[in-house]
């Protein structure tokens, strides 16, 4: 059985890290709660259950658990999503010394995975675990990383393009590519970007160079699943991308919004009830995100299945999905490309995400997350 190093207010988040003394970890498990959640009442018991069952679950002693803290009720969901990216980027693949915390004999945690692991640590595999709200964010996020991708795409077609035509550019080029064989790797992809950019633009096809970004798009991620473990320092600029290889696992997500319903959607549709409720949630910006076909989660919708529909062998476009048959308070759905498991019976919209010693399916749904992928790619 692993022992774990607590380190509190992750980034001054009030994110906390729960870091195994495994040797073989490989993986960080970041938890995003939902609305009027926390790090720790919104996941309890995955903190100390997943090592009390180490001959049941053994892929979880290799993990780092992370559990991402945020204003879920005041910040509006791009807020919120932005933040925890940048909280992703000082942690993932190679934490850095920007992810100071005052946990852990008020080590840094970038210090603190040091003196565990060496100087070398580097993660291999990100998991990203979202509850109601916090699967918005997360996905929300993914959007917000989609976009500069395809124009990084883009750039690196023109650079190689313009490299090809300038020898001072060329050589330039040539000495940051050598002499790491990953990252002459990596120019090897974009060179053959370009030369196919070429042949289409010769041929006056737009639909043959929009072929080209997807198909590079498409290589990179493979790219940088398969160079995890050592990435090379010039191809830095990557990093803010390596969150597009991440599994997505997501309870109760609130995609399509609050409805409540049976017994609860009942109370609250009651004249003063709801009037009375409508006053006291009406002021928080996050839950207006959150109505039901509000213009913030219609546009999530239709940009993240136009990605999936385009770029549906990215990791972090699609999702595992869990859901509780006694769930009253969403609308229940999931996106194109989405996987959703088989509802849990006796399980709501809280309890489905928290494990216990009798109901352990938390536990094992987010190890599926991270294997149905591989077992799909």
């Amino acid at each position: 059985m692993v022992n774990r190093v607590y380190c509190a207010n992750l980034l001054n988040s009030g994110s906390i890290g729960l870091i195994s003394d495994s040797p073989g970890v490989e993986t960080a498990v970041v938890f995003v709660h939902g609305f009027l959640g926390d790090p720790t009442a919104t996941w309890l018991n995955f903190h100390g259950l997943v090592d009390d069952f180490p001959h049941e679950f053994p892929w979880w002693q290799n993990c780092d658990m992370l559990f991402f803290n945020y204003d879920s009720v005041a910040n509006p969901i791009q807020i919120s999503s932005d933040r925890l990216m940048r909280f992703l980027t000082a942690i993932y693949p190679e934490p850095t010394r920007s992810s100071e915390d005052v946990g852990y004999q008020q080590a840094g945690f970038a210090d603190t995975l040091r003196r565990i692991r060496g100087d070398n640590f580097r993660y291999s595999r990100l998991v990203l675990v979202g509850h109601s709200e916090g699967a918005v964010v997360i996905r929300q996020m993914v959007l917000n990383i989609m976009r500069p991708f395809l124009a990084f795409c883009q750039r690196q077609i023109q650079v190689v393009g313009l490299a090809s035509a300038n020898p001072h550019l060329r050589r330039r080029v040539r000495q940051k590519f050598n002499p790491k064989a990953i990252a002459q790797t990596f120019a090897e992809i974009t060179t053959k970007a370009r030369q196919e950019f070429d042949r289409f633009a010769a041929a006056s096809n737009p639909e043959g160079v929009r072929s080209v970004e997807r198909s590079l798009a498409r290589d990179l991620v493979d790219f940088m699943q398969n160079t995890r473990h050592a990435v090379p320092s010039e191809i830095q600029d990557l990093q803010p991308y390596w969150v597009l290889t991440a599994d997505l696992c997501l309870f109760a997500p609130a995609h399509f919004g609050y409805s409540p319903s049976g017994l609860l959607g009942t109370i609250t549709r009651l004249p003063l009830v709801s009037e009375l409720l409508e006053s006291i949630v009406s002021w928080s910006t996050a839950y207006n995100d959150l109505r039901t076909l509000s213009p913030v989660l219609r546009s999530l919708q239709q940009a993240t299945e136009k990605f999936q529909s385009e770029f549906g062998h990215i990791p972090a476009l699609r999702a595992s999905v869990l859901w509780g048959e006694d769930d009253r308070l969403l609308s229940m759905g999931s996106y194109m490309l989405d996987a959703p498991e088989p509802s849990e019976r006796a399980q709501n919209h809280t309890s489905i995400c928290k494990p216990k010693v009798n109901y352990r399916r938390p536990m094992e749904f987010v190890r599926y997350g991270k294997l149905a992928r591989i077992a799909t790619a």
